[in-house]
């Protein structure tokens, strides 16, 4: 995996119709947790059988980064990766993630933007990921009672390639996928790669920064668990923040997205980042309402001014 190839043929940046996320049990749980490598961990999958798959990370020793958790920003990268996969491009380069992640094929992508992706890559071609999915599949019938299924590989399997450019003139540096990720082919399984159109994501309104590229495919996540009436998820209000009494801690979508009080210096920072937040979010609904992928929203207050969240109303 450390050997740098040249791939002779033009890579060409496809232009997909649609986006392709991973929204399985799986990918939301590891991609906003933290501290979960060399732990086994037990997600239920099919709560009313009792079924549960077991998952296990492991980085490996030349993994030497400040912060090894997978992030809501690598599960987009991820995300981008495979998209470019269903769409014939197993090679690519950094400024190609970058633009499938924000919908804007035709953007400049800045060295800084290209550069966080080539980070994001680098880490996650080093985490190995473990998904004994055997008792799951088994349930929805797609393998026999005598059959096992372990899901092992690197997160992104990547090799660092060099590409030529479309005039032949310039080599780039990129990377070539060596096969489907497994927590890909895991959501192929069970049926929860979600799809949407590729004109939900460009949105004009806002500048396309690694939060709003975040907070975008999250909300998206989030409504098509409220649109999929198998997850039982009668709750249409997305709450910011919200107190957990089990674990002492604070919970919610602003949590999720990784956006945390502590880590602002006071409380009116905090309040202020919050307030900036809450116009993402809703400059985000709004553009989903134009396009018609949501009938529309409302911003849901305690009292007449403290903004708690969003409820989504589904058409």
């Amino acid at each position: 995996r450390e050997i740098t190839a040249v791939i002779n043929e033009i890579v060409k940046m496809p232009k997909p119709k649609k986006e392709y996320l991973n929204n399985s049990k799986v990918a939301n749980y590891i991609s906003t947790e933290n501290n979960l490598f060399s732990n086994t961990l037990q997600l239920t999958t099919l709560p009313r059988k009792n079924i549960f798959v077991t998952v296990n990370l492991f980085a490996d020793e030349n993994l030497a980064l400040s912060n090894p958790n997978i992030t809501q920003y690598d599960m987009a990268v991820m995300d981008a990766v495979y998209t470019l996969l269903v769409n014939g491009a197993v090679a690519f380069t950094p400024e190609m993630v970058v633009r499938i992640m924000s919908g804007n094929f035709e953007q400049d992508v800045k060295p800084q933007k290209s550069g966080a992706v080539t980070k994001s890559l680098h880490k996650l071609s080093l985490i190995r990921i473990s998904i004994d999915c055997t008792n799951e599949l088994r349930a929805r019938k797609k393998i026999e009672k005598d059959q096992t299924a372990k899901l092992t590989s690197y997160l992104m399997p990547l090799r660092e390639i060099d590409i030529r450019s479309a005039n032949h003139q310039t080599i780039m540096k990129g990377f070539q996928l060596l096969e489907k990720p497994v927590l890909y082919t895991y959501a192929e399984l069970v049926k929860q790669i979600i799809d949407v159109p590729t004109e939900l994501l460009e949105i004009n309104e806002i500048s396309d920064t690694d939060s709003v590229i975040v907070i975008k495919r999250a909300l998206i996540r989030r409504i098509e668990q409220m649109r999929n009436r198998k997850n039982h998820m009668d709750n249409d209000i997305i709450r910011y923040e919200r107190y957990d009494p089990t674990t002492g801690t604070k919970k919610g979508f602003f949590v999720m997205l990784g956006f945390d009080e502590s880590k602002y210096k006071n409380a009116n920072q905090w309040k202020k980042k919050k307030s900036s937040l809450n116009k993402i979010i809703t400059t985000i609904l709004a553009e989903f309402t134009k396009e018609k992928y949501i009938a529309g929203y409302e911003v849901v207050k305690e009292g007449k001014q403290k903004v708690i969240g969003v409820k989504i109303i589904l058409r």
